[in-house]
């Protein structure tokens, strides 16, 4: 999921999940998890982490929206890791400000 963003990841994988499994006859559940099994790396991480894509009532188009908002943004965990570390107080920051800001930049990288 890092190497490109997750529109060009739908576009990529190798099935289009709504002619096959009308098709194929699937269960609602079988098209998540199909497309969950052609992620890699950090989109896989989270996938497995995430326990919205878990409950009974996850389908495919939840699983296109939990995508589509934890990849936003197209940059890498390393990116957001890197702006945590080298995040610095404005100087016309208070505290609470600059802790709130550091607890986003946290989230964006813990958000699995």
């Amino acid at each position: 999921m890092v190497r490109f963003g997750v529109d060009e990841f739908f576009n990529r994988i190798n099935f289009n999940p709504e002619p096959s499994a009308r098709i194929g006859r699937w269960k609602p559940k079988d098209t998540l998890e199909k497309a969950a099994l052609k992620l890699e790396g950090s989109g896989r991480v989270f996938c497995q982490g995430c326990t919205e894509l878990h409950t009974r009532d996850a389908l495919w188009n939840t699983f296109k929206e939990v995508l589509r908002e934890r990849y936003k943004h197209v940059h890498t965990d390393h990116y957001h890791y890197a702006s945590l570390q080298m995040a610095r107080q404005g100087r016309n920051e208070s505290l609470q400000e600059f802790a709130g800001r550091c607890k986003a930049l946290a989230q964006r990288i813990t958000s699995v």
